[in-house]
């Protein structure tokens, strides 16, 4: 039985796997994690822009790799049906580029989520995060039965303004946030299951849903199951 299998058996969303064209969407083990720490100390943002990121995803080894482990860890640690950080690695040819995260609160409830992605440099450009990004709301909108989803960026994040446009958000109002000395400008966008619904997507396989759905607030016959 594979590190994989035997961690799912405990927490099922190592079994979960969302899957791409080009992607593979999965629970990173330790090694995954040490090889994402490799993707942040690579660069994940072109040189002279404003980190759009937590700070200690910028900082200089071990450090940024340190903060990555402690936040993986942390969501799991602290796991909650009602408020909760699923955080995927992302696969490219059989290695981690980065990672994509989907959130909610109160899901049951709500029916909505958000998500957040980052990925290093050289894959960049290529139209890997909305392919990423696709996956995420696939999983929402079409296995959860999600009534709507959120994300949002800063102003002058001009390259994931125009994923989240291809994604088909629009906007949900903007505001100042304070940023050190400073302030920036926090763009917040939507996406309604009616227009996601409506967008033109990639097929996505999703496998290793189920044994999740208790985690995530939900059962069996509140989410009618997709084949597989």
């Amino acid at each position: 039985m594979s590190v994989r299998d035997r961690l799912s058996a405990v927490w099922p969303f190592y079994g979960l796997t969302l899957t791409t064209p080009r992607l593979e969407l999965k629970l990173p083990t330790d090694t995954d994690l040490i090889d994402l720490g490799s993707i942040l100390r690579g660069g994940i943002q072109r040189p002279g822009g404003a980190p759009f990121q937590a700070p200690w995803m910028y900082e200089p080894a071990p450090h940024a790799e340190r903060g990555l482990l402690q936040s993986f860890f942390n969501t799991i640690a602290h796991w909650d049906a009602n408020d909760w950080d699923l955080g995927f690695a992302v696969f490219f040819e059989g290695r981690p580029i980065g990672m994509q995260h989907i959130t909610s609160k109160s899901f049951a409830a709500t029916g909505c989520f958000g998500s957040g992605c980052w990925f290093g440099l050289p894959y960049q450009g290529h139209g890997l995060g909305t392919e990423m990004g696709q996956a995420i709301l696939t999983l929402g909108f079409e296995w959860l039965e999600a009534r709507e989803a959120y994300i949002g960026a800063w102003a002058d994040n001009a390259a994931s303004l125009r994923v989240m446009d291809k994604l088909g958000y629009i906007s949900n109002g903007q505001y100042y946030q304070p940023f050190g000395d400073t302030a920036r400008l926090d763009k917040r966008l939507r996406l309604p299951r009616e227009r996601w619904l409506h967008t033109q997507r990639p097929p996505v396989r999703i496998t290793g849903l189920e044994p999740c759905l208790p985690l995530l607030g939900l059962s069996d016959s509140h989410v009618p199951m997709r084949p597989s």
